[in-house]
């Protein structure tokens, strides 16, 4: 049911609406039930400014009714004296009706004749459009043909491509494969080859493997080693170079062990052979 608020008075209100309108819209019996309702619920200042805008819209409304009567009535004199000119020139009209049915018959006749010869014109570039359509539905079909060709080429190429990434997988684990055999050869290989290090007085150390030299490599660890060994009493009538020789051996035979290398070490001084083999035990 429709609700009475300001925001439904101003919006209705500019678009022109009376206390007539108003109450028609809110189901109410007269403006005067719908005046007093307007007064009982909002202030005086909001009812009187209202008001005087429904009047106004009033005042316009029937202002627009004078003037459609008053133009009702013009037409009505108007619609009374076009009859009299339709019944006279009534008769003028049937006369020429004749003349113009005359003149449209020759216009459709006209007409007809100029559509024949524009069926003919189509109907020979139908048969041209047929021949054309032959044409090109036969050249669509060798197409096809050539695309069916192709295609079993393609399938081809894509199953020569397939068995070959097989056959690249296959041997790619095959060479995984001898990698991997080769890596353990040569690992047994190195493991059952022997390294003979040479120590010498002068605390130099040399190696050799099949008869060739040997590069040894010794952890800079030793340096730690050699200052504790430094401090014992075991080696105290060692010089320096021989308690380095003995650091750096230790180092490197721990080394080549970690690497399950064999070696064998020959050396040039018995009293650095024994102190070696004690530190070992």
């Amino acid at each position: 049911m429709p609700v009475l608020n300001a925001k439904l008075m101003n919006e209705k209100l500019k678009r022109g609406w009376t206390a007539d309108d108003f109450a028609r819209h809110l189901n109410m019996c007269s403006k005067e039930e719908f005046l007093e309702s307007l007064q009982k619920q909002f202030n005086s200042k909001a009812y009187n400014g209202w008001c005087s805008e429904m009047r106004g819209n009033q005042k316009r409304k029937d202002k627009i009714e004078r003037s459609r009567a008053q133009e009702s009535e013009k037409e009505e004199e108007m619609e009374t004296m076009m009859e009299v000119e339709v019944k006279a020139e009534k008769e003028s009209v049937e006369e020429n009706k004749v003349l113009e049915l005359k003149m449209r018959e020759e216009s459709i006749r006209k007409e007809i004749c100029d559509k024949e010869l524009d069926h003919v014109q189509l109907k020979a570039k139908r048969r041209e459009l047929y021949t054309s359509l032959r044409k090109q539905k036969e050249a669509l079909l060798r197409l096809k043909e050539e695309m069916k060709e192709r295609q079993e080429e393609v399938n081809e190429i894509v199953t020569q491509l397939q068995v070959s990434a097989s056959e690249m997988s296959k041997i790619s684990a095959e060479i995984s494969n001898s990698q991997q055999e080769l890596e353990k050869v040569r690992e047994e290989i190195k493991s059952l080859q022997k390294i003979e290090i040479f120590t010498y007085k002068n605390g130099e150390i040399e190696a050799e493997k099949e008869g060739e030299k040997f590069e040894i490599e010794i952890s800079d660890s030793w340096e730690e080693l050699f200052k504790d060994l430094a401090t014992k009493d075991l080696l105290e009538d060692l010089t320096g170079k021989q308690i380095k020789q003995i650091a750096k051996l230790i180092v490197l035979t721990e080394s080549l062990q970690q690497q399950n290398m064999k070696f064998e070490i020959t050396f040039e001084m018995e009293e650095v052979r024994n102190l070696f083999h004690q530190l070992q035990q």
